[in-house]
């Protein structure tokens, strides 16, 4: 993890997006924030308040009613694709949408095939990033023979290959048991150490958040209501209540025994508790 002090990569200014009609919802209204080359950072908020509508406008899905999302000193609704590519990357919350190639391996390699690099290039980053995925096994099966799961990891094997500097992630533990859960997110951690990624991930899991974020951006009724670390962001229950956010189970707990230094994993919590108990 980089320090939130970083060079910002991304800078949104005055952020406001509007569904077209027949349904015309406004679903942004005046966001404006700087994420730091490097940062983990996570987007919460209820169902509605924002979060994907603002990860579409990061990604350049959406181009913004009004207001600028740059990224990487770039607009980025106005790069062509193939260029957005290489800058940021985006992984939708159902993968599905985002499958349509006849084998897991084609799905990896069709994207490098676009960027027209070499062949021995293209084998040798899709067999390292479906084995980082651990969909080597699989990579002759059609994309809908695999699990939710699989074709959760299967989206991200087909954005990571390509090595965006930012990494946009909707819901990557979707469909994933625990332990699959915490993989990815540790997959996503070493991505940032190891490349300097920055990762911006969307998650109603706050458990995660307090584990793998340096950093949770809340948004409520399309505005940012709360941005900090997620130590001093899980403090104001009554805040995050209005956005329907409850902090980790540890942290609850910690406010209700106000250990401090506040702890945001079990092993804090315990370190926490025995530094309390007469020696």
């Amino acid at each position: 993890m980089r320090s939130a002090a970083s060079v910002p990569i991304v800078r949104v200014e005055g952020l406001e997006f509007v569904y077209p009609p027949p349904r015309e919802i406004r679903a942004l209204n005046g966001v404006n924030l700087q994420i730091g080359a490097g940062e983990v950072v996570a987007l919460v908020g209820q169902n509605g308040s924002g979060k994907t509508s603002l990860a579409r406008c990061l990604s350049g899905y959406l181009r913004p009613t009004r207001g600028r999302v740059s990224v990487a000193g770039q607009d980025i609704s106005r790069l062509p694709p193939s260029r957005r590519a290489r800058v940021v990357g985006y992984v939708f919350q159902n993968p599905d949408h985002q499958l349509f190639r006849e084998s897991v391996w084609d799905e990896v390699a069709f994207g490098l095939q676009n960027l027209r690099r070499p062949w021995d290039q293209i084998e040798r980053e899709v067999e390292a990033a479906l084995r980082r995925l651990e969909l080597w096994d699989k990579r002759d099966l059609h994309p809908f023979q695999l699990s939710k799961g699989d074709r959760q990891r299967l989206a991200i094997a087909a954005i990571l290959v390509l090595s965006p500097q930012v990494l946009i992630v909707d819901e990557p533990t979707t469909g994933q048991d625990p332990r699959k859960a915490r993989e990815i997110m540790d997959l996503l951690a070493a991505l940032n150490r190891d490349q300097g990624t920055t990762i911006v991930a969307i998650t109603h899991v706050m458990e995660l958040v307090a584990e793998y974020c340096e950093r949770m951006i809340v948004l409520h009724q399309g505005q940012v209501l709360v941005d900090g670390p997620p130590r001093a962001v899980f403090r104001q229950v009554d805040l995050l209540a209005t956005s329907a956010i409850s902090p980790p189970p540890v942290c609850r707990l910690a406010l209700r025994l106000g250990l401090e230094p506040f702890p945001l994993t079990v092993a804090e919590a315990r370190d926490a508790l025995l530094a309390r108990m007469p020696r």
